[in-house]
């Protein structure tokens, strides 16, 4: 039993796939890698250029940003405690 999951051939991913699939017909699978290909062209055109910082700025700038937001209490997440009376000491 264990050799029979040894020998299987792992298959190719999903991209490699769908390339496959376009080369034979696949009208569906053109049209998704041709939209994949639209939406990267969208984003490079709305990209103003490389981003000035390096890995470790961009990290310490999300650190940051987290403990910023873990800080301020959401308005949903106040804690509201009645006031006590005398009777309940």
């Amino acid at each position: 039993m264990v050799a029979a999951c040894e020998t299987q051939v792992p298959r190719p991913n999903f991209l490699v796939r769908s390339l496959q699939d376009c080369e034979n017909g696949d009208a569906s699978a053109c049209a998704m890698l041709e939209s994949l290909q639209n939406d990267k062209a969208k984003a490079e055109e709305s990209n103003l250029g490389p981003d000035p910082r390096t890995q470790v700025e961009k990290n310490a700038d999300a650190i940051m940003e987290g403990i910023r937001r873990g800080r301020q209490p959401l308005p949903s997440h106040v804690v509201r405690i009645a006031p006590t009376t005398g009777r309940d000491l």
